[in-house]
């Protein structure tokens, strides 16, 4: 989405859908390309990272775990990126945090 004065609100890229108990948007962050990226909360079920492209094009990085419930993104100065999640634990067991590296192939 992007705004001008003269034409108000409007589209630049559509993500990927997302699956019914997918939605959530996190944190977006600009690569050093252009790219912007997003993270999907996913709630248990779906969580992934999506991004879109300068050129409006847009895709999701593969190989994810969907059981993560994504919430935040980071990226470096040389453009790794970096998300951060949790897992929920049905015996009441603290959660779990951890960085993890986006696959290369989408810097």
């Amino acid at each position: 989405m992007k705004w001008t004065d003269a034409a108000g609100f409007s589209t630049v890229a559509e993500l990927p859908p997302a699956p019914p108990e997918g939605g959530g948007l996190g944190r977006v962050v600009k690569l050093p390309d252009g790219k912007l990226v997003v993270t999907r909360f996913g709630h248990g079920k779906a969580g992934d990272v999506v991004y879109a492209n300068p050129d409006g094009t847009s895709g999701m990085v593969p190989n994810l775990d969907p059981l993560r419930r994504r919430i935040g993104l980071a990226v470096t100065s040389d453009g790794t990126l970096y998300e951060v999640f949790f897992l929920f634990s049905k015996d009441c067991s603290p959660p779990s945090t951890s960085p993890q590296q986006a696959s290369s192939s989408h810097r």
